[in-house]
């Protein structure tokens, strides 16, 4: 059965607005199958994956591009093809009509080595990410402005959030095709080979990467550090490789949508809060792999290697599931907040009126006084006038130790 996407909705504004609309994420995240079965009209498709296709495109662009039968064209894959960008843009450059055509990409164009034209002002994007939980039960992307308003949910039974609820979401992602109840023998067998296979090859076809030894080296590093400061220079100290040549590996691989970086907070008022990104996985499912975690009972081993993978693999899981709802708000912002090194909060999201939500992440199922400090310190900060704070944790139960701060169960970003 085919899970409704909250990117359709997405896709259907853009193509209301622009000629072109780019739908990017990782390879297997539901690109095509969003396209193919959303509502936008007579489309005929195409994928590059497909030789005859490729040949096609690589040989005569224009025809490839003007010769079809219905409304728009849609082009799997046209990173394979990068000629076709330049001549899309001429096309559509003498016909403003919008929603010619879609291009859907498990890369970046505008990012290839080979790139030569962005198509700035004549395209819109369209984010797809792996599934969240609330996805997968049919909910409405509604957590984050129920927020804001501070439409509290309810308390929930125990079997419907708890800590290893939660950790079992973790460790299986959000991949379509690991939905299903696979075992931990055979997510292994689909994330080898969606690294060896499709993100290595990747690699090497479009960024002409002929180290795979060292991307695989590489690979568990990057999800170690994922939920942390960005620090090229210290991954690179720990593997005694050139930090400029991981920072182009970095590069690509946010370039392919397998890690995103989340911007730090600034404020004029706050001249010493940190400016380095967090990087993140964008999916834990694979992070998980990665790190060379299967099961539950690695996380809930009483080590402090388990607490920490356990604290970083939740909070990746988290910001997946929330910034797939931002993707859905143009005129949100979403940061994280670190200041002086002893004032940190996870998540940092702005709405178009300039209020603010902050949002911790803890893996326990109870929480206590100190689990609000961050949060409520900055609530005190003079600059901010409209703020909410909420601690995500795996209990089930709603509490408030201060006005305004709130222990939210997890289970609540997909409970109707």
């Amino acid at each position: 059965m085919m899970i409704p996407r909250w990117a359709e909705k997405e896709l259907q504004a853009q193509l209301a607005c622009h000629r072109i609309v780019s739908v990017v994420g990782p390879r297997q995240s539901g690109k095509t199958t969003l396209v193919r079965h959303a509502e936008i009209g007579r489309a005929e498709y195409r994928n590059l994956d497909r030789k005859a296709e490729f040949q096609a495109a690589k040989e005569s662009p224009a025809f490839f591009l003007t010769h079809h039968h219905a409304d728009r064209l849609v082009i799997d894959e046209v990173q394979k093809a990068p000629e076709l960008i330049g001549e899309m843009k001429y096309i559509v450059d003498n016909n403003p009509a919008p929603g010619q055509y879609i291009i859907t990409g498990s890369a970046d164009y505008r990012k290839l080595p080979h790139a030569n034209e962005s198509l700035a002002g004549r395209a819109g994007f369209v984010r797809m990410r792996t599934l969240t939980v609330a996805e997968t039960k049919g909910r409405l992307p509604t957590f984050l402005e129920r927020m804001f308003n501070r439409e509290l949910p309810y308390s929930c039974d125990r079997e419907d959030c708890n800590k290893i609820l939660i950790l079992n979401h973790a460790l299986q992602g959000g991949f379509p095709e690991l939905l299903s109840g696979h075992d931990a023998d055979m997510r292994y067998r689909w994330f080898h080979d969606y690294i060896e296979n499709q993100v290595i090859l990747d690699l090497r076809d479009q960024w002409a990467f002929r180290k795979a030894d060292l991307l695989r080296d590489l690979f568990p590093y990057i999800a170690a550090y994922s939920s942390k400061l960005n620090n090229v220079r210290g991954v690179s100290n720990q593997m005694a490789t050139s930090w400029k040549t991981l920072s182009t590996y970095f590069n690509a691989l946010e370039a392919m949508y397998i890690v995103d970086m989340l911007p730090a907070w600034s404020h004029k008022d706050y001249d010493r809060a940190g400016k380095v990104p967090k990087m993140f996985m964008t999916d834990s499912g694979l992070m998980a792999y990665l790190l060379g975690i299967s099961t539950v009972d690695q996380l809930t081993e009483m080590t402090s290697d388990a607490a920490d993978q356990t604290g970083k693999l939740v909070e990746t899981w988290v910001y997946n599931q929330l910034v797939s709802e931002m993707d859905l708000r143009p005129r949100w912002n979403m940061t994280h907040f670190r200041y002086r090194n002893n004032r940190e909060i996870d998540f940092l999201i702005q709405n178009e009126k300039g209020g603010y939500l902050g949002v911790e992440v803890k893996a326990a199922e109870t929480l206590d006084a100190k689990d609000f400090s961050h949060l409520k310190w900055f609530s005190e900060q003079p600059a901010i006038k409209d703020f909410i704070g909420i601690v995500l944790y795996a209990g089930n139960m709603v509490t408030s130790p201060a006005k305004g701060l709130y222990g939210i169960p997890m289970a609540s970003m997909w409970q109707a």
